[in-house]
């Protein structure tokens, strides 16, 4: 499978180590069960320094419970609370779908590993709690949009996607999923990703991008639920998902692309001047209002006249499209193409991962600008 010794052992040390936590057994406990003199062997083995041996993962399998696949499939995403869910409340939707996400994540993993790519060597995180406000994540997303330099060529909401892969080396992959799924945030080492309902309107879609962002920058000290559920109120929302979202707002919609056209606004209506700008954005009317609310912007009197039911994008216009709306990503395209190109991993192989027919790839090749490296 061309996997370098090294990263074989880090990778059966992880899943051992994930195993042994799922049955809530100690390092020392299960030394005793594999016949270890002390807790330092198992250690060097979950830290991938040590090799398992034939007899050691015999008894590993009957003491985990797991066969010799879960610890040698490098295509295999093991690691239980992995992913945070952006959805309706529909387990039975959830569980049908993850396997197939869980087999897209492991892919891309796999694919640069193939590729010999460099991972991050530590993963970038907010320093925010529980305990801080809803402003503090507002301020922490509109911090980001002006370290990126967000709006100074094009709208934050359409170079999000680009500067995520690029600055944080997320991957974003837009795929075709249940309706009842927004998204979801997936928290595993050197690949963490970020799923978007591709068929979501563009305005969800941008929010959801900024709301999985906040997850994998805040998941060491906030872990999210398994399940954020989905909702149009923010009153039901729980803390950590109401701070997803005013970091959303503040990456969306910063300050420094917020104010020219706030102070530019002239004698424009709010009631006008809100959706024509929220279009120009690509946010809704009612995130935008909240946004100037949030900020201090408006007055009361504002607030008195905007009927907020009615900020909504003007007849017969249209939202722009989101960057990337084609399936998947230049970037997942690219490293498939070229596992595939280089005869790495077969197409047949790829179809399976990607729970497709080898005629998709193909017309996921054509419409990403690639060649197509196989005979049909």
């Amino acid at each position: 499978m061309n996997i370098t010794s090294d990263r074989f052992m880090a990778m059966v040390g992880e899943r051992i180590q994930t195993a042994r936590k799922h049955l809530e057994l100690t390092q020392k406990e299960l030394s005793d069960k594999l016949g270890f003199k002390d807790r330092q062997i198992l250690a060097n083995i979950e830290a991938g320094q040590r090799k398992v041996s034939t007899e050691e993962m015999m008894t590993l399998m009957q003491v985990l419970g797991k066969d010799l696949g879960y610890f040698t499939d490098p295509y295999l995403i093991t690691a239980e609370h992995a992913f945070s869910w952006r959805a309706q409340n529909v387990p039975v939707v959830l569980d049908a779908y993850e396997p197939t996400a869980r087999n897209l994540v492991a892919a891309n993993r796999r694919f640069a590993d193939l590729l010999n790519e460099q991972a991050e060597p530590i993963a970038r995180q907010l320093k925010l709690s529980k305990k801080n406000s809803f402003e503090d994540a507002a301020n922490a997303g509109d911090a980001l949009a002006k370290e990126w330099n967000m709006g100074k060529e094009d709208v934050p909401a359409a170079e999000l996607h680009g500067l995520v892969e690029s600055k944080l080396k997320y991957l974003v992959l837009l795929v075709d999923c249940p309706s009842e799924i927004s998204g979801a945030a997936c928290r595993v080492p050197d690949c963490d990703t970020i799923l978007i309902n591709r068929f979501e309107p563009a305005v969800r879609q941008n929010f959801d991008l900024g709301h999985e962002v906040f997850h994998l920058l805040t998941w060491d000290c906030m872990p999210p639920e398994r399940v954020d559920v989905r909702t149009e109120d923010p009153k039901k929302a729980s803390r950590v998902e109401g701070m997803a979202e005013n970091f959303a707002a503040g990456i969306l919609m910063p300050t420094h692309v917020l104010r020219p056209r706030w102070d530019g606004r002239g004698n424009r209506s709010l009631q006008e001047w809100i959706p024509a700008t929220a279009q120009e954005l690509q946010v809704s009317g009612k995130a935008l209002y909240w946004r100037l609310r949030n900020l201090g912007w408006l007055t009361d009197g504002d607030v008195m006249d905007i009927n907020i039911d009615q900020l909504v994008v003007r007849p017969g216009s249209s939202q722009p499209a989101h960057k990337g709306r084609l399936l998947y990503s230049r970037v997942f395209v690219t490293r498939l193409h070229s596992v595939l190109d280089r005869g790495l991993v077969s197409v047949r192989k790829a179809a399976e991962l990607l729970n497709c027919t080898v005629e998709d790839i193909a017309d996921v090749f054509h419409a990403h600008g690639f060649p197509v490296p196989f005979d049909l």
